[in-house]
């Protein structure tokens, strides 16, 4: 499992769009990128499946339509 930091560098969002985007205090989004807590387990899996990079074929979709790594759609 990645860190909430790495999985949200992984979408090209700000931390402030990044936690809009799964309903997340902007404030515990940054304690927990920082180190200062932890997100409960079953959060951080949820997001993580949720990326497009966790998908492969979304990966092949990415490269073969000559697209940024860019989230373009909100889920």
């Amino acid at each position: 499992m990645r860190d909430m930091q790495e999985m949200r560098l992984s979408t090209g969002l700000t931390q402030k769009e990044f936690a809009k985007r799964y309903d997340i205090p902007l404030s515990t989004l940054r304690k927990w990128e920082q180190g200062e807590s932890r997100p409960p387990k079953y959060l951080s899996r949820l997001i993580e499946q949720s990326l497009p990079a966790y998908n492969k074929n979304y990966k092949k979709y990415i490269s073969k339509a000559n697209l940024s790594n860019r989230v373009v759609a909100r889920f």
